[in-house]
């Protein structure tokens, strides 16, 4: 059996994991989802934690776990997977530890030695460490040299790829920004950039996430730009679909980031996209070939970069590069087979 853990808390992670058990990856074997963590108090937390770690001790004692496939951010959630990695290992049990921590470089850098060694170490002591990129790749074997670290992207699967933004001359731009509302993601940049707009009433801006609204909201309406924007609060589904196909330009200004699973929706449904440079975004974008960088916390350069996709023709040009991208690296059929034979490396079928 493969043991899944990961969280139950909405974002980038629980959507991985969700694609994950949809797309059949972990087929043909049996697997079990356990879930560390989730949007409850800290005493919840800790019990929800120490019920997983009793599952799992009933579950390797009864010697049915076959591999641990811990889906790890920073922070807590690191530590959390670290002594669920311990425990597997002691019972010489393989282990992915599959990376998605945004700032997990920051969290890193702020350790003191003991807990850098500490991390490592468990870099070592996982049979295979996945991250998102080439970038993060480097990182985490200058952190251990020794760690077993393969490049394993997400995907994100659309059976609706040709239904793009419209093409053509509009009275407005719709705007989209998929992610957390708070300043990793950098949607006060993206409110300031709209305020430094020639002509603001061009652009409609639809934000969709959870997070930080109301201060967000307050922000808007400071920077008079309330009336450019409209903000959804959490979307997905038909209703996230929908954003996607109505969407001339797909904006994530984020500060940190490991490879954002909303920029690859939008390449999927061949909107064109802005983003940063940070974490794996340039490698996804092929350094501008495949969608508009700007340096984080520069709104300038977003102002900037939103008027020059004002143009439609050069929407579509680089929406279709996008798609193109999406489809030979990022897609399902793109990534299945690297997902398949490095598990297989490790569980027998």
């Amino acid at each position: 059996m493969i043991v899944v853990v990961g969280t139950s808390s909405r974002g980038g992670i629980k959507s991985v994991i969700d694609s994950y058990v949809s797309c059949g990856l972990y087929a043909p074997h049996d697997y079990l989802i356990l879930e560390t963590h989730g949007e409850y108090s800290v005493y919840k937390r800790v019990f929800v934690f120490l019920r997983v770690l009793l599952m799992l001790t009933k579950l390797l004692i009864s010697r049915r776990v076959s591999l641990l496939h811990a889906h790890s951010a920073m922070r807590g959630s690191f530590w959390r997977k670290a002594i669920l990695i311990v425990l597997c290992k002691s019972f010489r049990v393989p282990v992915v530890l599959h990376l998605h921590g945004s700032e997990f470089k920051v969290f890193y850098s702020k350790l003191g030695c003991l807990f850098k060694s500490l991390v490592s170490y468990v870099f070592r002591l996982s049979d295979q460490v996945w991250v998102l990129s080439n970038s993060w790749q480097e990182f985490v074997l200058k952190v251990s040299p020794k760690a077993d670290v393969r490049v394993i992207p997400n995907f994100v699967v659309n059976s609706k790829s040709c239904c793009s933004s419209v093409v053509g001359e509009k009275s407005h731009i719709n705007v989209l920004f998929l992610g957390y509302v708070g300043d990793r993601k950098g949607i006060f940049d993206l409110i300031k950039a709209a305020q430094q707009l020639p002509v603001k009433e061009h652009f409609k801006f639809f934000v969709g996430g959870n997070g930080d609204i109301e201060r967000a909201i307050a922000f808007a309406k400071d920077c008079g730009v309330s009336q450019s924007f409209n903000f959804l609060g959490w979307v997905d589904g038909t209703k996230k679909e929908a954003l996607l196909k109505s969407a001339d330009i797909f904006v994530l200004p984020s500060h940190n980031e490991g490879l954002p699973v909303s920029l690859l929706e939008a390449m999927s449904y061949k909107v064109p996209v802005i983003s940063t440079t940070v974490g794996g975004i340039p490698e996804l974008l092929l350094d501008g070939g495949a969608g508009l960088l700007v340096p984080p916390g520069r709104p300038d350069l977003l102002s900037v970069s939103l008027i020059d996709l004002s143009d439609s023709n050069k929407r579509q040009i680089i929406g279709n590069l996008g798609y193109e991208h999406w489809l030979n690296h990022y897609s399902l059929d793109a990534v299945r087979p690297l997902i398949c034979k490095n598990l297989s490396e490790l569980v027998k079928t």
